[in-house]
């Protein structure tokens, strides 16, 4: 099975103000998105280095500006209640890709986002191209954890989880292999070591860096000619390192991968930049809202008298409310779990978290 690597959080583009970040789950975004990548992952030796840690540092990959440019759209995260593969997502993207003649792989990714991180639950891939058809699910155990909430400068967070990778091929292989399981016993050590400036071929960001640490037990089998059998297991490997930098609303600006030999000098790197479109935030000074997250009522400060639209990510009104001059309390407790929007009559707008 092709392995895919997948960029998580959705970036709405903020200019350098130098200054720390804290990623929580009231200002990570989900919405709709396009964004320039930049890719290289021939796995040779470049000479990129992660640098340094600690506050206040400057990454400079400016150097590196060839590879793979793509221009690449999401329609980001829509809130559902449940799944039967994956009962406790919350939300759920869909990612279709069509990059060759006759060849469509379309990916459901689902997640879980809550006040204590956002928590990768498993996929579902789905690949047809001539004479081929392949369906596979990869189920994280009980979840990869891809950001504690908060995480800021210093935080350390370790994730044991198992991944389970089953596949189903149609025809089987000239050998008779139609299915596969692969087993993952992962450890993923969290550590986020530094702020300051990243500079990519792409821009300029405010930046938090995270080191991840994973160590693995994988092991295979495989289902031939209608009998399962263990193909192989590699016991405890060396471990993976890996570097990413963030935006403060979880996007993720820029990943270095160390190679599985260990090499320093040979990396697999991504550099994500964004333009926005669709529900893009606004700042707004005439409305004010509280608590965020909430669970059932949402206090509304307003300036003026105005009437305001609430949102749901796909831009679908599910509330219309008219706002005094002064406090303003609605109740939301009916809205499934997930990212709203308020827009007032002038096109600002807010985001809350409705938990």
């Amino acid at each position: 099975m092709k392995k895919i690597t997948f960029t998580f959080g959705l970036l709405c583009l903020t200019m350098l103000t130098n200054a720390q970040i804290v990623i929580n789950q009231a200002n990570f975004y989900y919405g709709e998105v396009n964004y320039h990548q930049l890719s290289d992952t021939s796995n040779g030796t470049t000479g990129i280095s992660p640098g340094n840690s600690g506050t206040n540092q400057t990454w400079d990959f400016s150097a590196y500006s060839s590879g793979n440019l793509q221009d690449l759209h999401s329609d980001g995260y829509t809130s559902i209640s449940s799944d039967s593969l994956f009962p406790t997502a919350n939300l759920k993207g869909t990612v279709i890709i069509n990059n060759a003649p006759g060849f469509t792989m379309t990916i459901n990714f689902f997640v879980n986002i809550n006040s204590n991180g956002f928590d990768y639950l498993g996929s579902t891939y789905h690949t047809s191209y001539p004479g081929v058809v392949n369906d596979a699910t990869v189920y994280e155990i009980p979840y990869t954890r891809v950001l504690p909430f908060p995480t800021q400068y210093g935080t350390t967070n370790i994730n044991n989880y198992i991944q389970e990778q089953y596949a189903l091929q149609t025809p089987t292989s000239p050998l008779g292999v139609d299915s596969t399981h692969i087993r993952y016993y992962r450890t993923n050590d969290f550590d986020c070591d530094g702020w300051g400036t990243l500079i990519t071929p792409l821009g300029s960001f405010n930046a938090l860096r995270v080191k991840k640490t994973t160590t693995n037990i994988d092991t295979t089998w495989e289902k031939t000619n209608g009998v399962w059998a263990m193909s192989s297991t590699t016991g405890l490997v060396s471990p993976q390192i890996s570097y990413h930098w963030y935006a403060e609303n979880g996007f993720n600006l820029a990943s270095l991968n160390l190679n599985s030999t260990g090499n320093p000098n040979s990396w697999e790197y991504t550099f994500n930049s964004e333009f926005t479109v669709g529900l893009t935030e606004k700042p707004i000074v005439s409305i004010e809202i509280f608590p965020n997250p909430t669970h059932s009522i949402l206090n509304i400060n307003s300036e003026e008298n105005t009437k305001i639209l609430i949102l749901n990510l796909l831009g679908e009104t599910v509330a219309e409310e008219h706002l005094k001059v002064g406090k303003n309390s609605i109740d939301v407790s009916k809205l499934i779990n997930g990212i709203y929007y308020i827009q007032t009559e002038k096109g600002n707008g807010l985001k809350f978290v409705k938990n």
